[in-house]
C-alpha cells in the first residue's frame, strides 16, 4: 500500500464522516430513482429475456447468460413495472458492490478519506445516478469486473483468489461481450499483483496461466448455458462476428459525441483530477515509469472506447468509468501532497462540491421522467388480455407475453432494412398478434399513415400497409386486431389473417357472411376471406369480447428518451 501513516494519522474523522454522509445522500437520490423514474425500452427487453428462457423459447446464446439468475422472478404474480423495479433494487445491490471495490482497491495506494472520495466521484459522475441501477447486464458485469480487479492485486500469492479473479471475469464476458473493455485495468492489476517478482518468466507464466483460465471457464460456462436454450438456439459465433463489426468497424470516430460531451460537461472535475494526478506522479518521479503510474494509465484507458464504440449511450458511462474512479483517488491525494495544503484542499473541496450540487440538479432533472405512462398502458393490456397473448411493439414493453417481429431498436431496424423486404405479412400468419402497442417512432409513423419517404428508419410502406389494415385503434397507443369500414363500402370482401372472436360497433344492422349482426355482437372469423354487407355507415369489427378501456385519455408519453 502506498499510503503513509502520516496520511492516515492527520486524517480528521470529521472529513471522512462528511464523505459517508454525501455518499448515503446520493444513495438515497439514486433509491427513490429506482422507485419512479422511466423505464427504458432495454430494460423490458432484457426482462422479457428471463420468461423467454423461463417459458423454454429463448434461441438468442449471446449475452444472454444472465437470465439463470432472474428465472425465480417469472414466479411472482407481478405486472412488467413491479418485476423490474424489484430488478433494479437487486441492481442497486450490484453498484454497491462496485462502490465497496472501488473503495478497497483505492486503498492500495490511497488513504480512507481519497477512497471515499473515489467512491464520491463515481456516483457523481454523469450518467451514474440515473443509470448505474438500470436493469440491464452492466451493473452486473462492473461489480464481477472490479471484484476481479481486486482479486487480482492480492500481493499473498494466493492462487484460490486468482481462481475467484478467473470465474468472476468469465461470468462478466458470458454476461456481455463488452466486458472485454476491461482488459487494460485487469492486466494493470496483474502488473500490480507481479510488481514485486523478480524475474520476467513468472510474471509472464501467471499472465498467461491467468488468460488460459478465463477462457476455459467462459468457454464452459457458454456451452452450459446453450444447452440449456431451446433446440432452435443459434450459434454465436457468425453473429459475434457481425456485431464486432457493427459496434467497432461500421461506425464513425466518437458514434455518440453527444451522450459524450454530456458525460464529459458532468464529470469535469473528476478529469481534472485525473489530469492534476498524472502529472504531478510524473514529476515526482522524474519521469519514471512507476508502477502506480503505469496502473493508473492503463486504469484510465477502458474511457477512450467512446470514440469508437457505437453503443457508447448514456447507460455505458456507469460501466466504463468504475476503474476511472480509483484514478480520481489517486489524482486527489497527488495533489494533496504536493500542492500547497490549503490551496489544495479548497480546490478538492470546492470540485466535491460541484460534484454533488450537479449531481443533485440532475436528479431533479430527471424526476420528470416517471413512468405514468408506462404504468397506464401496462395496467390496461393486462385487463384486456389476461392470459399470454402474442402482439406487436418495439421492445418487448409486455416482457411476460409473446412478442411477434423484431426489436426495433436503431440496430434491429438498419438490420431490417438492409435486408429489403417486407415481413410483417408473414409474421401476422406465423404469430397472429392479438393487439400492438406503438412505442417506437416507426410504428407510430406506420399506424398514422403520414408519409415519410426521406426517412432511412421507417417500416416499409407495405409492412405499414398490412399493420393498418389488420389493426383499429382502442386506446392510446393501444391498437388491437380489428378491420374498419368507412361508408360507402358495401359490399365489401376483406381477409382475416388474425382468427378469434370479434365484436360488432355499428349504429346498423349490419350481413356478414350473410348473416346478421347488431352492434355488440359477437363473431368468430375464421382466417381467410370474408365479405361485409352493410349500410352507408362506419362498422368496426374489434378482435375481443368488448374489451375494456379506461374512461380517461393517457396522460404521459411511454418514454423519455436518453
Amino acid at each position: 500500500m502506498l499510503t503513509s501513516k502520516s496520511n492516515e494519522s492527520c486524517e480528521r474523522p470529521f472529513e471522512n464522516a462528511v464523505l459517508v454522509g454525501t455518499i448515503l445522500s446520493i444513495l438515497y437520490v439514486q433509491a427513490v430513482f429506482i422507485a419512479n423514474l422511466n423505464i427504458n425500452w432495454d430494460e423490458f427487453l432484457h426482462l422479457s429475456f428471463i420468461f423467454e428462457y423461463s417459458n423454454g423459447t429463448l434461441s438468442k446464446s449471446l449475452q444472454t447468460f444472465y437470465v439463470h439468475f432472474f428465472t425465480w422472478m417469472t414466479n411472482l404474480d407481478w405486472d412488467e413495472v413491479q418485476l423490474i423495479l424489484l430488478s433494479r433494487t437487486l441492481m442497486l445491490c450490484c453498484e454497491l458492490l462496485t462502490l465497496g471495490f472501488i473503495f478497497l482497491i483505492s486503498r492500495k495506494f490511497v488513504s480512507v478519506k481519497f477512497a471515499l472520495i473515489g467512491v464520491v466521484s463515481y456516483l457523481a459522475s454523469g450518467y451514474v445516478l440515473m443509470y448505474g441501477t438500470s436493469f440491464r447486464s452492466d451493473p452486473i458485469i462492473t461489480a464481477l469486473l472490479m471484484a476481479s480487479i481486486y482479486l487480482l492485486m492480492d500481493r499473498s500469492n494466493n492462487l484460490w483468489r486468482c481462481l475467484a479473479a478467473s470465474i468472476t471475469v468469465a461470468l462478466a464476458i458470458v454476461i456481455s461481450i463488452k466486458s472485454v473493455f476491461y482488459i487494460p485495468p485487469l492486466i494493470g492489476a496483474l502488473i500490480w499483483r507481479t510488481g514485486n517478482m523478480g524475474e520476467m518468466k513468472n510474471k509472464i507464466s501467471i499472465y498467461i496461466g491467468f488468460a488460459l483460465s478465463v477462457s476455459i471457464t467462459t468457454l464452459i460456462f457458454y456451452l452450459w448455458h446453450r444447452s440449456t436454450l431451446s433446440p432452435g438456439a443459434t450459434n454465436a459465433l457468425p453473429r459475434l462476428d457481425s456485431t464486432f463489426s457493427k459496434v467497432f468497424i461500421d461506425v464513425p470516430l466518437w458514434p455518440r459525441k453527444y451522450h459524450s460531451l454530456l458525460w464529459i460537461n458532468a464529470s469535469w472535475p473528476q478529469m481534472l483530477l485525473i489530469l492534476a494526478g498524472f502529472l504531478r506522479m510524473w514529476r515526482r518521479h522524474k519521469r519514471q515509469a512507476t508502477v502506480q503510474l503505469k496502473v493508473s494509465v492503463l486504469f484510465t484507458l477502458p474511457i477512450l472506447s467512446i470514440f469508437f464504440y457505437r453503443n457508447a449511450y448514456p447507460y455505458f458511462f456507469p460501466f466504463i468509468v468504475a476503474p476511472l474512479m480509483i484514478v480520481v483517488s489517486i489524482g486527489a491525494q497527488e495533489v494533496s501532497e504536493n500542492v500547497k495544503k490549503l490551496f489544495a484542499k479548497s480546490v478538492i473541496t470546492i470540485l466535491l462540491i460541484y460534484m454533488v450540487f450537479y449531481t443533485l440538479g440532475q436528479g431533479n432533472l430527471y424526476s420528470y421522467h416517471h413512468q405514468t405512462g408506462q404504468r397506464e398502458i401496462i395496467a390496461t393490456i393486462h385487463k384486456m388480455f389476461p392470459e399470454q397473448t402474442p402482439y406487436i411493439d418495439r421492445n418487448s414493453m409486455i416482457s411476460s407475453y409473446p412478442k411477434c417481429g423484431f426489436f426495433m431498436s436503431s440496430w434491429g431496424i438498419e438490420n431490417y432494412r438492409r435486408m429489403g423486404k417486407p415481413i410483417f405479412e408473414q409474421v401476422l400468419e406465423e404469430c397472429e398478434p392479438k393487439f400492438l402497442i406503438t412505442n417506437s417512432y416507426q410504428l407510430a409513423l406506420a399506424m398514422s399513415a403520414k408519409s415519410s419517404e426521406n426517412n432511412p428508419y421507417r417500416l416499409f410502406d407495405q409492412d405499414a400497409g398490412v399493420l393498418r389494415s389488420n389493426f383499429i385503434h382502442h386506446w392510446g397507443s393501444i391498437w388491437v386486431a380489428g378491420k374498419s369500414f368507412g361508408p360507402g363500402m358495401s359490399p365489401t370482401e376483406f381477409n382475416i389473417s388474425i382468427e378469434g372472436i370479434y365484436t360488432v360497433e355499428s349504429s346498423e344492422q349490419i350481413i356478414l357472411d350473410k348473416q346478421q349482426y347488431n352492434d355488440g355482437d359477437y363473431i368468430f372469423l375464421s382466417k381467410g376471406s370474408h365479405v361485409i354487407d352493410m349500410s352507408p355507415q362506419q362498422v368496426d369489427l374489434r378482435f375481443g369480447r368488448h374489451l375494456p378501456r379506461p374512461e380517461y385519455a393517457p396522460t404521459m408519453p411511454i418514454y423519455f428518451g436518453f
